[in-house]
């Protein structure tokens, strides 16, 4: 038998070159899937934080435009922002119903503001009727929830006026609004979810309206406000120390000082003088300024009754009133009458014709002269003192004088 010389042959190694690619394929596509959550994680985080930033500065934004609209509005049935005459700001009420915002709905588009958020969805508003009329506007607004009176509220700083709500990231809302409960004391809102909201009492709101003064249109340099001013020590103040109501323009105030003069086309009433206190000075001015001429007070420290006295000039000199004095115009006593002893030297000729109304001046008490007429001027002239004259037909006589009691002659 020839023996056989053959040899095996060798088994081909391609295949393990095969799996060699497959494998570093899958670990490049694990690298790969490493690498994407570990960016993806931060990146979406970083997209969340912008968008909730985002969300917050915008409603912040609205709200300051609600406020400056409500104050401004005059739609029926509002008046200058009051839906009810009870002397408070009513915002306007949500338009329509938004799912899932329990007591809200969506922002009004007439506001002028931004009414999507940054996920896209609109934002949701949620607004209370606070004051001393609760009624939603009297009943014409449903669209709003009742509130609290804020001047008489236990907690002012809770009775919610306004909430602007965003739907957040999963665009869905979960927040609640609720009228005002009187277990709790203060209007209600649950922040639910991930929602993002933006709410305001009313003394907030009220805070916010401290830019409510705007320029005049034809003039820049003058500020208006179309409301009546108080000066109050607090929110919760009723009696005012100073108020100007903008209709009358009747300007109220515990007490004026003035450093200069106080001008009037009307009657001024100044303070009362009891001798030691109250308006003294009756100066008589300087060139180019009028003093204290002018000026009033009533003066009781002869009596109980007392008089109106007016401040006059009494000696003018190169156009400059030089001497001055009070001088009382009236007495509470006898109406208008003026007493005698305060007439004025006169300043022109002048006739009084008395028609058929005798007078009679008595002296009660006299004990010396009753009156005196002196002429004081020494010219030599032949000057008449007193000149009486009578044109009856009749047995009248221009002077008659009697002289009665004993040890007369």
């Amino acid at each position: 038998m020839v023996g056989s010389t053959h040899k095996p042959k060798k088994r081909s190694e391609s295949g393990s070159i095969f799996t060699v690619l497959l494998a570093g394929i899958a670990i490049a596509g694990a690298l790969s899937v490493i690498m994407y959550q570990t960016i993806s994680g931060p990146m979406s985080s970083m997209v969340h934080v912008s968008n909730a930033t985002s969300a917050k500065t915008q409603l912040e934004t609205i709200g300051n435009i609600v406020i400056m609209d409500s104050v401004n509005n005059n739609t029926a049935p509002y008046v200058n922002g009051d839906c009810d005459a009870d002397g408070y700001i009513e915002p306007p009420q949500w338009t329509t119903a938004a799912p899932g915002l329990t007591g809200g709905g969506y922002l009004p588009q007439t506001f002028g503001a931004p009414t999507t958020d940054p996920w896209g969805s609109p934002y949701g508003y949620c607004v209370w009727d606070d004051g001393t009329t609760t009624t939603k506007c009297g009943g014409t607004a449903p669209n709003m929830l009742a509130g609290d009176d804020p001047a008489t509220s236990t907690n002012p700083a809770e009775d919610l006026v306004i909430a602007i709500v965003s739907a957040g990231p999963n665009r869905t809302f979960e927040s609640t609004c609720a009228a005002y409960s009187t277990t709790s004391g203060a209007q209600e809102f649950t922040l639910g979810g991930d929602d993002v909201a933006q709410t305001y009492t009313y003394q907030e709101a009220a805070a916010a309206m401290s830019s409510l003064w705007t320029l005049k249109t034809s003039d820049s340099t003058t500020a208006f406000i179309a409301k009546n001013i108080q000066v109050l020590s607090s929110p919760t103040a009723t009696t005012p120390s100073f108020q100007v109501n903008s209709s009358t323009g009747i300007v109220s105030a515990l007490g004026v000082t003035s450093t200069g003069n106080i001008s009037t086309q009307a009657a001024l009433q100044t303070g009362a003088y009891n001798g030691t206190s109250g308006p003294t000075s009756c100066a008589p001015g300087t060139s180019g300024s009028q003093g204290d001429i002018g000026s009033f007070r009533y003066d009781y420290t002869s009596g109980t009754n007392g008089n109106i006295e007016v401040c006059i000039c009494t000696t003018y000199s190169g156009g400059v009133c030089t001497a001055s004095k009070w001088t009382a115009i009236n007495t509470a006593a006898s109406g208008t009458t003026v007493n005698l002893n305060s007439i004025t030297a006169a300043t022109a000729t002048n006739t009084i014709d008395s028609g058929n109304y005798g007078q009679t001046w008595n002296w009660s008490t006299l004990t010396g002269t009753g009156m005196t007429l002196a002429a004081g001027n020494a010219s030599g002239g032949a000057d008449t003192t007193l000149a009486v004259t009578n044109a009856t037909t009749g047995a009248g006589a221009a002077v008659s004088g009697a002289i009665t009691g004993a040890a007369n002659s």
